[in-house]
């Protein structure tokens, strides 16, 4: 039950990835930054993981054309991280599975919790 639940998150959570790159300005790529180990819960069944000081980089584009920001987090407590890609809109609102219908869902954070950033890779 545990891995169904992770390749349906897997799924859900890629199904929105485009291939449209995202090419970074002179400044460097738009990212996010986790100041500290953040638990966001989809609609009911995963939870993922955030880890401090990790990046979310906003290096391709969804159908829709925002932004998605790129990096590894885990998900219901697997040590393995993996590639997802979320959404993210100022000030705090993390959006996990943007774009798919039925899944996408906002989960807002309190404030200092996600740094906005630009990242030169």
């Amino acid at each position: 039950m545990r891995i169904r639940a992770l390749i349906l998150a897997t799924l859900a959570l890629t199904g929105c990835i485009a291939v449209d790159p995202i090419l970074p300005s002179a400044d460097g790529y738009d990212a996010i930054e986790f100041t500290r180990v953040t638990l966001v819960r989809d609609h009911a069944l995963n939870m993922y993981t955030f880890p401090a000081g990790r990046r979310f980089i906003a290096d391709r584009r969804a159908r829709d054309g925002s932004s998605l920001y790129c990096g590894l987090l885990t998900i219901n407590g697997d040590p393995r991280p993996f590639d997802a890609c979320i959404g993210f809109e100022a000030p705090n609102t993390l959006v996990l599975a943007p774009g798919v219908p039925l899944k996408e869902v906002r989960r807002p954070q309190p404030e200092g919790v996600v740094k906005r950033i630009k990242a030169k890779i």
